[in-house]
Formats: structure tokens, C-alpha cells, sequence
């Protein structure tokens, strides 16, 4: 990809330059990508959320037993993760496509909605280890406030992996206001948090690479403004840069507009260039 500028557009570049000496090298050059969008979980959750609520105002007023069937109903057709809870806690049922996630037996009390009595936290050995006490916190607090609540967490598949997941619970209420089950959505977002873990590996190796490296280093976002640059960064104050554009503090954008343009050009199409001298 080549983009063609004139030269009022290659002013149009320049505002506010400063003085500098020529002959800077970037030796590394880096763009930061796109973040995945730190709402998205909270998207995720509302949706999940909503669905829940569309559920509870879906189901009509009849005998308790009547109200249950019709429940396990809807959430085995639902195209998500989906389960209820008894009252005191305890996950009591869990949709087709949850039974097929864990690899339950046919037979078991939770495919069939069957209360055994089962401690209120039955659902934490299906957690891993490292998030089974924040959802205890999470799940108690709700059941003390009689209010719905979200959390993420990895869950145990039937193949031995845990994936990520956001769930969404809301309590089931009789007509005077009591708890008959607490319903609850879950959504995959494993690929979202494994992107997350990976950037943030990324950056964490390259900016221990950048401290302790003789060159200097520096990352623009989308904008090409400085987001990112070492300490040894123009032998001048680099903090003082950040949320500028490199060309705006450069001497040769009229002098030397050719090898302007091909940089705009890799910046653009989002490719790597190296050994570029201003």
C-alpha cells in the first residue's frame, strides 16, 4: 500500500515542531494494537443479565411444581450455559448444554433438578482452585441480600480443561416475595480473557526487554501518538512526549518528504518498518 501526500498535507503533519538534532534512529519500532475492549465483559454480563430477566418475566403464575417444569424447560432450549440454584444456594439444576460442558451421567440429581439437600457451595469443586473463594463471596453475599450478582470464574470441562466464564444470577421469587431458586446464565468468554493475558504477557516482556536494553524504545497508540518511551528516549525528557506524534518534533519533513510518505504509508497499513533516520 502506498499513500501519496503533498506537500500542504505533509505540513499539515507538523504542528507544533520543535527544535531537535537530526539523525535520531529508531531502531524499534513498535504500534500498540488494539486492546480488547475492557467493557466487553460487562457487555457480556448485561446480556446475560437481560436474557435472565426475560426468562423470569416469561414464566407465568401457577403451583410451584408447575413453575419448575417450566423453567427446566426454557433454560434446555436456551443457547447458553444455564442452571438454578435452591434457595440456600446450592445448584440444584443445569441445562443440556451445561451437562454436556461437565460430562455429568445421565442419572445425576442435577440433570433431573432433584434437591438432595447438597451444601450451598456444592458448585465450588466445579471452580478452579484459585477462583473458588471470590465466588464464594460473591454467591454469599447475594444470598444474604436476597439481590442478583455476577462473577467470573474458570469451570472444569469434561475433557480436564477450565475455560473461562462470566455468569449472571437472579433470584426466582413467589408472589409474597420469597426465594423459590436463584437462575443463572453463563457465558464462555475464555478467548476474550486468554487475549487479555496475552497482551499483557507481551507488554510485560518487552517493556523488561526495554529497561535493560543500550537502544531506546518507544510504542504509539492508533493515533501515532507517543504512548510508550524509554528513559534514554531523544537524550531529553521523554515524558514530555508522550501524547505527541514523532514527526512533531522532527527538522526534515519538508527537506526530505519521500521517506515521510513511506512511513505514513507502513503506519497506515499497519506495517513494521526499520533503520528509518530523522
Amino acid at each position: 500500500m502506498e499513500v501519496i501526500l503533498s506537500r500542504k498535507e505533509v505540513k499539515s503533519r507538523m504542528s507544533g515542531h520543535k527544535p531537535h538534532s537530526k539523525g535520531t534512529k529508531a531502531s524499534v519500532h513498535r504500534i500498540r494494537k488494539m486492546r480488547p475492549d475492557p467493557e466487553r465483559i460487562i457487555e457480556v454480563q448485561h446480556n446475560a443479565s437481560s436474557v435472565m430477566r426475560h426468562i423470569i418475566s416469561s414464566l407465568p403464575l401457577q403451583s410451584v411444581q408447575d413453575f419448575e417444569k417450566q423453567l427446566q424447560a426454557i433454560l434446555n432450549v436456551l443457547p447458553a450455559y444455564a442452571w438454578y440454584l435452591a434457595p440456600a444456594g446450592a445448584l440444584t439444576f443445569v441445562n443440556t448444554r451445561t451437562e454436556d460442558y461437565f460430562g455429568l451421567p445421565n442419572d445425576h440429581p442435577l440433570r433431573l433438578g432433584v434437591d438432595i439437600g447438597a451444601p450451598w457451595d456444592n458448585w465450588a469443586p466445579l471452580l478452579h482452585p484459585d477462583d473458588r473463594e471470590e465466588t464464594r463471596k460473591i454467591r454469599s453475599h447475594a444470598l444474604h441480600t436476597g439481590e442478583g450478582g455476577e462473577s467470573i470464574y474458570r469451570a472444569l470441562g469434561a475433557h480436564g480443561d477450565y475455560r473461562w466464564f462470566t455468569s449472571r444470577t437472579e433470584p426466582l421469587r413467589s408472589s409474597d416475595g420469597t426465594i423459590l431458586w436463584w437462575a443463572g446464565v453463563t457465558v464462555d468468554i475464555h478467548e476474550l480473557k486468554c487475549t487479555e493475558q496475552a497482551l499483557r504477557e507481551s507488554e510485560a516482556k518487552f517493556r523488561d526487554y526495554a529497561e535493560t536494553a543500550s537502544d531506546w524504545f518507544w510504542e504509539i497508540g492508533p493515533d501515532y501518538k507517543f504512548t510508550v518511551l524509554t528513559e534514554n528516549a531523544f537524550r531529553s525528557d521523554p515524558a514530555a512526549r508522550i501524547g505527541t506524534k514523532c514527526w512533531d518534533h522532527a527538522l526534515d519533513l519538508e527537506t526530505e518528504p519521500d521517506k515521510w510518505r513511506i512511513v505514513w504509508a507502513a503506519l497506515d497499513s499497519r506495517e513494521p518498518f526499520r533503520d528509518f533516520v530523522y
